[in-house]
């Protein structure tokens, strides 16, 4: 503990002062691009997504000397996702394994359509971020468009499994698209978080693009959700269940995001806390693909080289400045899942610029990083 809070520290100072003087503290890996569900939201598999040209996943030779330039890099925890299904990697168990052996806390985030042999390895993964935005049959066929009925009573039969079986120290949450098809299915959401034994829900309401249009929450959808949410606070089964609105409502009145809270993010030092690895073995500086944010590929540089690199640290400090949120990305900065992390990070940084100074200046000496050309 001592360590990771030591790091932290470091990273901080290196975002205050715009050095690097430790390792991203998440690596953010995409495992593969396949999946077996085409969730109608999907930006990857949703209605007016393009299908993957072919099926691209990261090997596992690849991914171990990314795990161990993790370590030299003082990465504390990956987490695996995937333009698809995570659990579809041939390779997923020994995966896992290995990020263990590397000292690696792994979270995982799926859809919970996996086999039930898997929960032997995912029973010991840290912490496991369910996806599910129906809460019965008809709908999860609707919005989640499987191949069978039946695969939604898999799914559930796995969050109850897990549940049971999983270690002390394992979290898991349920994250919970909110959109026009399933606003009303609020009250059934919040019962089987705690019918399952969900720590914690997580409702988000669906960040909305031009081909999703008709999941958009309009205003009247808002009003009817918001009442239902207030109808389960008061009947005190939303505070059965760690959530993520009841502390909004405390501090807003209102459980869900009006228009007026979704305002430019503002600046992102998230770069001195997070890198990205999609299944190709490209390296971003965020979540987007584009070329402006690409550092390089771990098949021709591994990836402490790359998080050097000087090409990294401009890209970076550009993020740092709000040029990516102006200038190009606003969209994709406002339905962004670091936003909490970014905000509690700038909020980190004025306490640190008000008694620092003396601080940074020992840590430079003994840490500083020398960026390669």
């Amino acid at each position: 503990m001592a360590d990771t809070l030591h790091n932290d520290a470091l990273r901080l100072m290196g975002a205050l002062r715009h050095r690097i003087f430790s390792g991203p503290k998440i690596l953010f890996c995409h495992l593969n691009n396949t999946c077996n569900l085409n969730c109608l939201f999907c930006v990857h598999h949703g209605t007016a997504a393009r299908a993957p040209a072919k099926e691209t996943r990261l090997e596992t030779e690849t991914l171990g000397r990314v795990f161990d330039d993790c370590q030299k890099l003082n990465v504390s925890h990956v987490c695996f996702s995937a333009k698809g299904e995570p659990t579809l990697h041939p390779d997923f168990e020994s995966i896992v394994h290995h990020a263990g052996r590397k000292g690696l806390a792994v979270t995982l985030v799926t859809n919970g359509l996996f086999p039930h042999k898997l929960l032997k390895t995912i029973h010991r993964i840290h912490a496991v971020k369910f996806s599910l935005s129906a809460t019965n049959a008809k709908d999860f066929f609707r919005i989640h468009r499987p191949q069978n009925l039946s695969d939604f009573d898999m799914v559930i039969k796995n969050m109850k499994l897990l549940g049971r079986v999983r270690s002390r120290s394992a979290r898991t949450s349920l994250n919970f698209v909110l959109h026009a098809l399933n606003y009303h299915n609020l009250p059934a959401v919040i019962d089987l978080a705690r019918r399952v034994k969900i720590d914690e829900l997580r409702i988000k309401c669906e960040h909305v693009e031009h081909r999703t249009s008709p999941l958009a929450l309009t205003p009247p959808l808002m009003k009817k959700a918001e009442k239902l949410l207030l109808a389960a606070h008061r009947k005190g089964t939303l505070g059965r269940v760690k959530n993520n609105l009841s502390a909004h409502y405390a501090e807003t009145g209102k459980f869900l995001p009006a228009g007026a809270d979704c305002r430019s993010p503002g600046p992102c030092h998230m770069g001195w806390f997070a890198t990205f690895l999609t299944e190709r073995g490209d390296v971003t500086a965020c979540c987007s693909t584009q070329k402006s944010v690409k550092i390089g590929n771990v098949h021709d540089k591994g990836l402490a080289e790359l998080w050097m690199s000087t090409r990294y640290h401009r890209v970076r400090l550009k993020a740092a400045s709000g040029f990516f949120q102006k200038k190009m990305y606003d969209p994709l900065c406002r339905g962004c899942f670091l936003l909490q992390e970014n905000a509690a990070l700038q909020s980190l940084r004025l306490l640190y610029k008000r008694g620092a100074s003396r601080c940074h200046r020992d840590y430079s000496k003994q840490y500083a990083w020398t960026l390669s050309p």
